[in-house]
């Protein structure tokens, strides 16, 4: 007989995603396995319901930005943008300057000349300058302008679809301002530098120098945007600096030639010893199995058999007495206390085990990846060039707190290097002083032997053999 046990109403409560009804008692929801650890101790312990808005909702996960997807800015929308910004300035700048004008022209007598000098002119000059470098600083930190803005354009790091930072706008400005020593064919030079990009992505010669890049965010994905996700470099970019392969067909580097053999006179072999006398034995004749004449190996006639005297049999010995006692051994000494039939590891290694600058990643969990030239680490990585030569590390075990490609490194002659690739979690080093240096992606940080890094909520320390 089964006794069920009916749950009420005050012992259960419903499940956050499906509604069942869960046991106070429960730490996962019976139906689709939701935890329930989002409920507060006091409505375990018959508190009030926790509200279903409040309770625990998975992460959602946002889509990868294919690097192909990005649309570079048509210089058309560049220009309005670039006028939209001028009108934007020259307006500011008139508010400024109309009012200074007006007082200045009011303090003049009449009959006198009229000179804009001193402090109404710095003013002026001043009110000029405000509006651009306000659009710096702003363009710096969000990646537009006003006109930009308006028309749908971003400003972003070429190597990483970032922020450019300040540093880099500033720098951009400088090259623009420049330009100004060829007075007018300068400034227009540097702005029509887009359209001769050979790379098709409309960057002029002030984009370059300060490694900038502008976007289309109405034609294409916005990088900057607050829940945008990954970016996955799908872009076959030009082969690595690597050593290059011999081209087919090349001719092989000629050996030297083969000396010529010098005949010489035959020699005569040395007469070979005698061979030594074969010992023949006398097999005893077995009774119970027919003899047959067998001819000899050598040809010889067989030596004559032995006579052998019949053997007589000896008695059964006498039956013993009853067995006292067993006799004791000694027990085999412990083995550790492990199981014979397991396998198990070995946790030395020796020290000649792999050859001398090998480089290992050991993780926290224990596993250990020994990497070579270029490849990257993730949850399920992907080559970020298309390059068939790439190693793909693929971390196991607890891999929730890490990107599907988290990490790209190379190891080089006398170097090994590692870059974030725009990874959730990030990424950082930390190094034998046990200072933590977070990774900005798309920045390269060389590594040494012993230094750790830290993917996501996982560790794995870079050794290098010696």
């Amino acid at each position: 007989m089964t006794n069920t046990v009916q749950q009420g109403a005050g012992q259960t409560m419903p499940c956050v995603r499906c509604g069942s009804p869960v046991p106070r008692s429960s730490q996962f929801c019976l139906a689709c396995g939701t935890p329930t650890s989002t409920r507060s101790q006091a409505a375990a312990f018959g508190g009030p319901e926790v509200p279903v808005q409040a309770a625990w909702q998975p992460t959602p996960v946002n889509a990868p930005i294919l690097l192909s997807t990005i649309v570079p800015a048509n210089y058309g929308r560049r220009v309005v943008a670039f006028l939209i910004d001028g009108a934007f300035g020259g307006l500011l700048t008139s508010i400024i300057a109309l009012p200074i004008l007006w007082i200045v022209a009011a303090s003049v007598a009449p009959g006198s000349t009229f000179e804009l000098a001193g402090l109404p002119s710095a003013l002026i000059t001043l009110a000029s300058g405000l509006y651009p470098l306000a659009m710096v600083v702003l363009q710096a930190f969000t990646g537009f302008s006003f006109g930009k803005r308006i028309m749908g354009l971003r400003i972003v790091k070429v190597e990483a679809l970032v922020r450019p930072g300040l540093g880099r706008m500033l720098l951009r400005g400088v090259i623009v301002g420049a330009s100004n020593i060829v007075v007018g064919i300068g400034p227009l030079l540097v702005y029509l530098s887009p359209l001769w990009d050979q790379t098709k992505r409309l960057r002029g010669w002030h984009d370059r120098l300060s490694g900038t890049w502008v976007i289309d965010v109405t034609k294409g994905p916005n990088p900057l945007a607050k829940n945008a996700g990954e970016i996955i470099d799908d872009v076959p970019a030009v082969e690595k600096s690597r050593r290059p392969a011999a081209a087919p067909g090349a001719p092989a580097a000629s050996a030297p030639p083969a000396p010529m053999p010098v005949p010489q006179a035959p020699v005569a072999a040395p007469p070979a010893p005698p061979a030594p006398p074969v010992p023949t034995f006398a097999v005893p004749a077995n009774p119970d199995v027919p003899s047959y004449p067998f001819a000899s190996a050598s040809g010889a006639p067989a030596a004559p058999s032995v006579p052998v005297e019949p053997v007589e049999p000896v008695a059964p010995a006498a039956p013993a007495g009853p067995i006292e006692a067993i006799p004791s051994f000694d027990p085999l000494p412990p083995f550790g206390g492990e199981d014979l039939d397991g396998t198990k590891l070995s946790n030395s290694v020796p020290k000649q085990a792999l050859p001398t600058g090998t480089v290992t990643l050991l993780f926290d969990t224990g596993e250990s990846y020994v990497i070579a030239g270029h490849g990257v680490l993730g949850r399920d990585p992907v080559s970020p060039y298309g390059a068939p030569g790439d190693q793909l590390v693929q971390v196991a075990g607890d891999t929730r707190s890490i990107s599907k490609t988290h990490l790209e490194f190379e190891v080089q002659a006398g170097s090994i290097w590692v870059t974030d690739r725009r990874s959730t979690n990030g990424s950082a080093i930390v190094r034998a002083d046990g200072v933590e240096s977070p990774i900005t992606p798309g920045q390269r940080m060389t590594l040494r032997s012993g230094d750790r890094v830290r993917i996501g909520t996982r560790v794995f320390t870079l050794t290098v053999a010696p």
